[in-house]
């Protein structure tokens, strides 16, 4: 199955979150220069993921995006039918 450049950049950045030692959140930008992946490209993503219930997003300065749930909660299936 080939999948799309929004469900790999999906899969990436939800790897990422659920690989963290710390539950702090994580700006979309960090993400971004991690996996090479455009920053604006990936907002898009995330607020696709936070309609669909798997991340969450956080406010202020020290805001960002976090697991909406524990990462072995969350299946592969559910990221590429959301994106």
């Amino acid at each position: 199955m080939l999948l799309s450049k929004s469900s790999e950049f999906a899969i990436q950045a939800m790897a990422f979150l659920g690989g963290m030692d710390s539950p702090d959140p994580v700006i979309i930008g960090e993400i971004a220069r991690v996996y090479e992946i455009p920053r604006q490209f990936l907002s898009k993503i995330t607020l696709v993921l936070v309609k669909h219930e798997l991340l969450k997003t956080h406010r202020g300065c020290k805001g960002g995006v976090t697991l909406a749930r524990p990462a072995e909660d969350i299946f592969l299936s559910e990221i590429v039918l959301a994106v």
